[in-house]
């Protein structure tokens, strides 16, 4: 993960500069210095590659930016980043990356700004606001969730965010989360009447968090070439074939995954494996607006409350590939109303057209999920 966050922020300089956002471009700058020096030096990788650490690590070496610079930031040092600990920060260094696509985001004026409010306003949701430390930063939470902030966000705004909630992240409830079971190896006595003991592997030991990230980085790395992520991101069905290649891409392309985890990775979760990939890499926006559209004409009195209840809706259904019924009921969808969907559609026949919609999203029948529906809205599910 703290790759993908150094080729963020690369990305985020880049942009800056080319937009001549100069104030940007130092403070980002700064940052990637500070992951250098944060490199340790008695990683073996990390001592390899000491003259070209020390070359670009320069700070008029950084501040001049040259393309040379920035294709060695991005080739020699960048994979060095995977050597730093993580240990105990996965959240925090998660919201770092989250920010930094962000920030690229805002500076390229994107639609994918929308996406990405969502995500952190759903980090948001889950601080356990009990806790003093997270009490301790309730203006910083609720400057964020307000529709002020984001009406003109800037990279600065974002930054000034990052630091004081990264150091709350880890006070996230985590009861939705559910543990993936142990892999169990049993390994018999051998001839010569030696027995080795039982060894468990599982993604309990694996920040999943952390590797996801690196899944989810390598998928996107083909979204415009692989013909299977094309009919995942789609909605269309696949084969089993496919997926075996795509498994296969992300352990050719990525280091930092290996075969077993990434098996366990995918086959140990409750939905078939290319719903699971498309929980990961979210669905075509433009497929999840032609089906809202259609919903718009059928409806053409849709009040304003609707009509942004309705976007944040296809926001969170492109970014994680599907909603279920009691994620309506809270936020970021509350933002809109506090009763969620029940505040913002009374019409039977409205919220009946609603559900068609989300069930052509949803998981195939049979498919438990890790939260109840509330009680009066499962019948109609």
């Amino acid at each position: 993960m703290l790759q993908l966050v150094f080729e963020e922020r690369i990305t985020v300089a880049e942009t800056a500069l080319r937009q001549s956002e100069i104030a940007v471009f130092e403070a980002i700058v700064d940052l990637i210095g500070k992951d250098i020096e944060a490199l340790p030096e008695e990683s073996v990788a990390v001592r390899e590659k000491w003259r070209e650490k020390r070359a670009v690590s320069a700070p008029a070496t950084l501040k001049a930016f040259a393309p040379t610079t920035v294709a060695m930031l991005r080739q020699v040092i960048a994979p060095l980043m995977q050597w730093r600990n993580i240990r105990g920060l996965s959240d925090a260094y998660a919201l770092d990356l989250l920010v930094a696509r962000t920030q690229i985001a805002v500076l390229r004026k994107s639609g994918a700004v929308g996406d990405l409010k969502i995500e952190l306003l759903d980090r948001l949701a889950a601080l356990q606001m009990h806790l003093n430390p997270v009490r301790e930063k309730a203006e910083v939470i609720k400057r964020v969730k307000s529709d002020e902030f984001w009406q003109k966000v800037t990279v600065a705004d974002l930054e000034a965010i990052r630091q004081p909630l990264r150091e709350i992240m880890h006070h996230r409830e985590r009861t939705g989360a559910t543990p993936l079971p142990a892999k169990i190896i049993d390994v018999t006595e051998d001839a010569g009447g030696v027995q080795t003991n039982r060894r468990a592997t599982n993604l309990k030991t694996v920040d999943m968090k952390a590797y996801q990230q690196i899944v989810e980085g390598e998928l996107k790395r083909h979204f415009d070439t692989n013909p299977t992520l094309q009919k995942i991101r789609a909605g269309e069905a696949v084969s089993e074939a496919d997926i075996q290649a795509l498994v296969s891409l992300v352990l050719v392309q990525s280091p930092n995954a290996s075969r077993d985890l990434l098996e366990e990775f995918f086959s140990e979760t409750a939905v078939p494996l290319d719903f699971a990939i498309r929980s990961i890499v979210g669905l075509d926006p433009e497929a999840v607006a032609a089906r809202f559209a259609e919903f718009a004409r059928r409806h053409p009195r849709l009040t304003a409350k609707q009509t942004r209840f309705l976007g944040l809706l296809q926001n969170h259904i492109a970014r994680f590939g599907s909603v279920t019924l009691d994620r309506l009921y809270e936020q970021p969808f509350t933002v809109v109303d506090a009763d969620g969907l029940d505040g913002v559609f009374e019409s039977p026949e409205e919220i009946d057209d609603l559900l068609d919609i989300l069930s052509v999203f949803a998981p195939p029948a049979g498919v438990s999920t890790d939260k109840q529906e509330p009680p009066e809205r499962t019948s109609e599910l």
